[in-house]
């Protein structure tokens, strides 16, 4: 059976920049990439431990002046990223003899890390049940956007990092069917999906996008033989286009408005569809599930095309459940690329905001990055006004597991991590619950 590269152990691994180090480019085109048969690098370093399989992180190439640029700068944020890549290796591998081995090559390595952290999206999924938006403004009000409309509306590109959009939704359209402008905000010629790694990207964001059933998943196209088409589709979708709505959705009279209606926002989808089989008789769950390095690359491209907003509403931990502290060294650091990346942003000034979570624990990834607005929940309250979002009645939480029920937001229980130097304040709050917004339509 193929290799699952969304499952597959995996490293970061950033290339030195000198005459002896073939470019990114000339190493994956080295590379013996038979599937199967591992890899054969031209750097031995590269070898230990056998790899299946290799991509680039930034599936979208630097060229011209951009690529002189980082060339002249081999120390940058940026050109580090540009020349990181991910090694995929079969199950039971010996990673830490890969690290060890690469970390020794100075020569060609200028550093390599686990990759190993999962996201989890910040909303509890909603079915992908196609239905019609209801309008509601308790948010809106709640925020006195109503009286702020009649100052400004707001002038900034949004980069919106998610698990995608509903591309047809009314209230997100920027054209019509024949191409004339219809006043909203979405630019479909910017958004991207990098979810399934960067031989598969397309230009399709649709969060409900089929794509094809691999050998031994035949349950997941449909338990019934004689309805199979060779395509499966995730049951739960409809996270993005939630908060893309929330975001910039058109101000026409119907359905919801978003915060921002002068905003224009892109969408890069992060996430791939992925099939669960569990149980006797099997038991088939579609999920959107969210990839880190995927992530990474979709942050760093919105910054190159001059987003001033980068929108996360989702966070993680690391292996340990801990939040990841970008202050360690990265050869500690799973998340080593996306920490690169909110350096980069503050570069370029642009700014990151994160969800703190929504399962009543410490704040997740990225969001206690001191580098990072973070955002936690507020709701409606019985008699108005409104109160912290804390659903104590829901059973087990705060340890819910992911794709269960949520059950509040995550709040700083001690200002300082008893395993680290990282202080975080929860000081911003927005409405988190029942708020409603755009979703697929029909």
């Amino acid at each position: 059976m193929p290799l699952c590269l969304q499952a597959a152990p995996r490293l970061w691994v950033t290339l030195a920049q000198n005459e002896q180090t073939p470019t990114v480019e000339v190493l994956l085109e080295m590379a013996d990439n038979g599937e199967g048969e591992g890899l054969n690098f031209p750097i031995a370093s590269m070898n230990t431990a056998n790899p299946q399989a290799v991509d680039y992180l930034l599936p979208f190439r630097a060229r011209g002046r951009k690529l002189d640029y980082l060339q002249a700068h081999p120390d940058s944020v940026r050109a580090r990223l540009e020349r990181t890549l991910i090694l995929y290796y079969g199950e039971g591998a010996d990673l830490e003899a890969a690290i060890a081995a690469m970390s020794a090559d100075g020569e060609h390595i200028d550093r390599v890390a686990r990759l190993d952290a999962e996201y989890q999206f910040s909303a509890s999924h909603s079915p992908a049940s196609r239905q019609a938006t209801v309008s509601s403004s308790w948010n809106l009000e709640l925020l006195n956007l109503p009286a702020a409309w009649q100052k400004a509306k707001g002038w900034a590109l949004v980069g919106i990092v998610d698990s995608g959009i509903d591309p047809d939704h009314p209230d997100l359209q920027s054209f019509d069917s024949q191409g004339g402008f219809t006043g909203g905000n979405y630019l479909p010629a910017y958004s991207w999906d990098v979810g399934r790694g960067a031989s598969q990207i397309d230009n399709n964001p649709d969060e409900m996008e089929p794509i094809p059933v691999t050998e031994g998943q035949e349950l997941c196209d449909d338990p019934d033989p004689n309805l199979r088409d060779g395509w499966m589709e995730p049951e739960f979708a409809g996270h993005g286009s939630h908060v893309a709505g929330i975001v910039a959705a058109n101000h026409n009279g119907q359905g919801v408005d978003g915060v921002c209606p002068e905003c224009t926002f892109t969408m890069w989808r992060i996430a791939h569809t992925s099939c669960s089989i569990i149980d006797n008789p099997p038991n088939v769950t579609l999920l959107n599930e969210i990839r880190l390095e995927s992530a990474t690359a979709a942050t760093t491209f919105q910054i190159d095309l001059g987003a001033q907003v980068i929108n996360y509403s989702f966070g993680g931990s690391d292996q340990t459940g801990k939040p990841v502290d970008c202050a360690k060294p990265y050869y500690l650091n799973n998340h080593y690329a996306e920490c690169m990346v909110l350096t980069y942003a503050e570069e370029r000034d642009v700014l990151v905001v994160a969800a703190s979570g929504n399962d009543r624990k410490d704040p997740d990834f990225p969001a206690h990055d001191p580098r990072v607005v973070g955002v936690g929940g507020v709701m409606a309250g019985d008699e108005g006004g409104w109160l912290f979002w804390d659903d104590e009645s829901v059973s087990g939480c705060p340890s819910v597991t992911p794709g269960d029920q949520q059950c509040g937001s995550n709040y700083n229980r001690d200002l300082t991590y008893p395993w680290s130097d990282l202080r975080f304040r929860q000081e911003l709050v927005a409405p988190a619950k029942e708020v409603l917004s755009t979703f697929y339509t029909g």
